[in-house]
């Protein structure tokens, strides 16, 4: 609601501001036998106004001009005084046309000259989504949403339909109409689990291995503790973990995936990897959670087929910043 009450007022004031333009904006031109096209290259540089003409009609004719402080009707009604042209203000926009075929080159003007359309994208908690991709549908004309979440884009006419994409939400389609202010609002994808996703050294669906791989927020691991390890039980599902002791030195939580997969003597602590690198509890101990960009458990054989024997006992992730 914020959002469309803050681009409403955008509107407002820009339409205000297009409107008195044309009567506030004075021009200065004193010219002997200039020729059309000259002379509308000499009001652009002057001012903001954009002239929209066919070629043929102006071809050849030259005016003479001298005003002085004068407003934009004043000096075109002088300039083409002796001529057959029309011309048609729309904003800051000026279209000639000859006055035998007026329609027709209204048309040729209008559709050179398009609509020029502002917007905001947000997610459906309000958020404004940077990178966005805003295309008009059946054309190669698009653009994408800045950092702020907003964009702008020129589309042909009222009946353009705008298709908004960006990965993870839904794709959606916007019929321009009337407005000229636009606020899009994106919804989550939620049919992810039909994904294939990459397993190893092949392909599986997604909801196969859903269960297989936990990825844990890193804020969970925050605990009053400098031993990691102990940051364990209870947040990750699949994993038990327990503390025998708290000397120092001697304080790290015994875990395990799934629970003991070896009997006897031999290992049943799980593969820990730290940016691709082997190391053992003691070092992931010592790990603060503000250094880790992301941490995942792989839980059974779909998920640790990649390390053959060793991760038998499941294996530990762990990427740094």
């Amino acid at each position: 609601m914020k959002i469309s009450l803050v681009l409403l007022f955008a509107a407002l004031l820009q339409i205000y501001a297009i409107d008195t333009y044309s009567q506030d904006k004075k021009l200065t031109v004193k010219e002997t036998g200039i020729e059309l096209r000259q002379l509308f290259k000499t009001i652009e540089k002057q001012s903001e106004f954009l002239f929209f003409f066919v070629d043929s009609d102006i071809d050849g004719i030259e005016v003479d001009i001298n005003v002085n402080s004068a407003s934009i009707e004043t000096v075109l009604n002088q300039a083409l005084s002796k001529t057959k042209l029309k011309y048609e203000i729309s904003n800051r926009n000026i279209m000639i046309f000859n006055d035998s075929d007026a329609q027709v080159h209204r048309e040729k003007a209008k559709a050179q000259q398009g609509i020029r359309i502002n917007g905001a994208v947000s997610d459906n908690f309000g958020e404004l989504l940077p990178g966005v991709s805003v295309v008009v549908r059946g054309s190669a004309t698009g653009t994408s949403t800045d950092g702020n979440g907003e964009f702008t884009i020129t589309v042909p006419s009222d009946t353009s339909v705008l298709q908004f994409r960006f990965i993870g939400y839904r794709m959606q389609e916007v019929v321009v109409g009337s407005r000229r202010m636009i606020a899009v609002t994106l919804l989550e994808e939620t049919t992810e689990l039909s994904e294939v996703t990459i397993v190893a050294f092949g392909t599986q669906k997604k909801e196969s291995v859903v269960s297989s791989i936990q990825t844990v927020n890193t804020k969970d691991l925050h605990v009053p503790s400098s031993n990691l390890t102990t940051a364990f039980a209870g947040k990750m599902a699949g994993v038990i973990a327990y503390q025998t002791s708290g000397e120092p030195g001697y304080d790290n939580a015994e875990f395990f995936i799934r629970g003991i997969t070896t009997f006897g003597t031999g290992k049943v602590d799980p593969l820990i990897l730290v940016d691709n690198v082997e190391l053992t509890t003691n070092d992931l101990a010592r790990l603060h959670p503000d250094d880790i960009q992301s941490f995942s458990i792989l839980k059974d054989a779909t998920a640790t087929a990649l390390y053959g024997a060793r991760g038998a006992n499941g294996v530990v992730l762990v990427t740094t910043k």
